[in-house]
């Protein structure tokens, strides 16, 4: 049974989730949200959640948040262990609003992001953190795809192994995370950033935290808002530049690596119809951002 087949209103009757539970979200696990209680509850089986290759377990997610919000602006779950019934797991945190991206100051997303960066040790003394390389994982997409099918394809795919395997030489992704570690996201856009206590911001979903190269969260979300996201980031990375710490080389590796997880991710779960387009488009947004390291690599 997945995710999206559990039934809620069983759930209700056994008193594990509110009364009013409405779903909000079924992807890689089920999202409840109760406006009578306040809060918002993520739901996982346990059989599924150890089967995934991909990030998506909730107790990890659950744990992690639990511990960086002592340091960090996340929000807090509202018991430190999710609830556990036979194969069910439940995460429940505190509801919050959403945020008002047209009245965000760029600077105030940077100071949000460099306390959860700057968490890492903190983290790392209670916690095992969840490996983090985008070469490993991109290359496992594209080996799924050229042994499944990808002849349709072909060239697309040969394109991005490409690109994957220059990145890799030039600039590998533990080199990268060695140099300069930091907490680490992994899936940082609006969508995750909610308006927390005293109008502040916070982050949510932690399933991907890491330990990782210090600016991959940014160039991973000035990425996403080149292709939509509606935060100001551009204005954000200004605002980065001015710290000591820039590198832009490295910043603009990261963007290449992000492009890369992209595709693959194209490659791998996308109608074939769609796909040399989508991954041409990603590729020339890399590189109106200065992610030319896939053009000079």
């Amino acid at each position: 049974m997945s995710i999206d087949t559990l039934d809620v209103s069983r759930l209700i009757q056994e008193g594990a989730v509110p009364s009013d539970s409405e779903i909000i979200a079924t992807h890689n696990n089920l999202v409840l949200s109760s406006q009578q209680e306040k809060t918002v509850s993520r739901i996982g089986k346990l059989s599924i959640i150890t089967q995934r290759a991909d990030p998506g377990d909730i107790c990890y997610s659950h744990q992690v948040a639990w511990t960086a919000s002592d340091v960090a602006p996340v929000v807090r779950p509202i018991m430190q262990h999710p609830k556990v019934s036979g194969d069910i797991v439940i995460s429940t945190f505190p509801l919050r609003g959403k945020v008002d991206w047209s009245v965000q100051e760029p600077k105030t997303l940077l100071d949000m992001l460099v306390k959860f960066n700057a968490a890492l040790s903190y983290v790392s003394e209670s916690l095992a953190l969840r490996g983090f390389d985008i070469s490993q994982y991109a290359q496992e997409r594209l080996d799924f795809v050229k042994k499944h099918d990808y002849r349709d394809n072909e060239l697309t795919f040969e394109y991005v192994q490409n690109m994957l395997t220059q990145l890799q030489l030039y600039y590998p992704f533990d080199e990268l995370t060695q140099d300069d570690p930091a907490l680490v996201h992994g899936d940082l856009h609006a969508g995750n950033v909610v308006s927390g206590i005293d109008k502040g911001l916070e982050i949510i979903d932690l399933d991907s935290v890491a330990k990782g190269p210090r600016l991959y969260d940014l160039a991973s979300w000035r990425f996403r808002h080149e292709i939509g996201d509606a935060a100001p980031i551009a204005g954000v990375i200004e605002e980065a530049k001015n710290m000591n710490a820039w590198d832009q080389e490295t910043y603009n590796a990261l963007l290449g690596w992000k492009a890369i997880s992209s595709m693959t991710h194209v490659l791998k779960y996308e109608q074939p119809g769609d796909i040399k387009q989508r991954v041409a488009s990603l590729a020339m947004s890399a590189c109106r951002l200065g992610g030319g390291v896939l053009e000079n690599a």
